[in-house]
């Protein structure tokens, strides 16, 4: 029983020979749920490397063919082997249709020398959240291109990408526009050179670059909205709003930390409208503020209700991180 409204069924045959295991599991669910269905095949062994008493593991996955939430999907014959100081994968991935949607393979170590490369191919994103148990978020879209990391294991951990496209990114019935990502080591400044955007119907809504540094935990980036819908931020706030709409716009500066971002810059809204339910009140803005280092700056930043009654704030707010 997970989170109470998932319910599974889940049957197991193990049999050990020798220095293998072998385990044939069944997965099935209450017809209401609809999660997950398959029949999986996976072999474990054990092989010695030295008189030190280190082994290899590894880990076989045969192909299986598995429904989740209706959509027909193939495992791929897969190899992982555990190994001291690292992990090979190899033909990691699953399909539908016979059209590849997502592949991994090469190695997981803490050396330069070995890379991991991830491949999809127009992968949902709701393929995703149905991986993950999220079935309450009606945002989608469809992801293609190739990462290539290095390593992944140590802390001089290093990503580069090239047009990785993200197309027909709607939420609900709205649709949100395409964008694309690309990355690439900068040696100079030890970190990976990104560069991000979102356009709509030929219109940039945003332009993202800058450098991030993921052994430092440092960042330094630009950011340009302009009328960037809202409607992209319900997924971080349906706890508390509802109906939101309107527009974000932004040229904002951020540098430093993860856990200590200097931001500098305007951010403006525009007709942005919530309801906020602790309140069951329809809020409206359509004004701006302004942002230094660890400061929040605002003059006469207008609040409507659903009455027009308005609330006028003035001041600024200084946080420490």
């Amino acid at each position: 029983d997970y989170q109470d409204n998932f319910m599974a069924i889940l049957s197991s045959r193990l049999s050990i020979r020798n220095d293998s295991i072998y385990n044939y599991l069944d997965v099935g669910t209450f017809p209401d749920t609809m999660f997950l269905k398959g029949t999986f095949f996976d072999c474990v062994s054990f092989h010695p490397l030295n008189q030190d008493g280190e082994y290899e593991v590894r880990l076989l996955l045969d192909s299986s063919k598995v429904n989740l939430y209706n959509q027909e999907l193939r495992t791929n014959s897969s190899l992982i082997q555990f190994l001291p100081n690292r992990i090979n994968i190899s033909n990691l991935g699953f399909s539908a249709d016979r059209k590849p949607l997502f592949f991994v393979d090469g190695t997981l170590s803490s050396s330069l020398s070995d890379s991991l490369n991830v491949i999809v191919d127009d992968l949902s994103l709701q393929t995703i959240f149905s991986l993950l148990y999220i079935n309450d978020l009606p945002m989608d879209c469809k992801m293609k291109g190739k990462l290539k990391a290095f390593a992944v294991l140590g802390d001089k951990f290093r990503f580069t990408t090239r047009d990785f496209k993200i197309s027909d990114i709607v939420y609900g019935e709205n649709k949100i526009g395409n964008g694309g990502v690309t990355a690439v080591w900068d040696n100079t400044r030890k970190g990976v050179f990104a560069k991000a955007y979102l356009e709509n119907e030929g219109k940039h809504l945003m332009d993202v670059m800058g450098v991030i540094a993921p052994a430092r935990k440092y960042m330094k980036m630009k950011a340009v909205l302009d009328s960037v819908p809202l409607l992209l931020a319900m997924p971080f706030a349906k706890e508390y709003v509802s109906d939101l709409s309107g527009c974000i716009g932004a040229n904002v500066n951020a540098e430093g930390e993860f856990s200590d971002l200097k931001i500098n810059g305007c951010v403006h809204l525009k007709d942005a409208k919530a309801k906020v339910k602790y309140t069951g009140v329809t809020y409206s803005i359509s004004d701006s503020m302004k942002m230094e280092g660890n400061h929040f700056y605002v003059k006469r930043f207008k609040i409507k209700d659903d009455n027009d009654n308005a609330l006028y704030l003035n001041g600024d707010i200084t946080h420490e991180k």
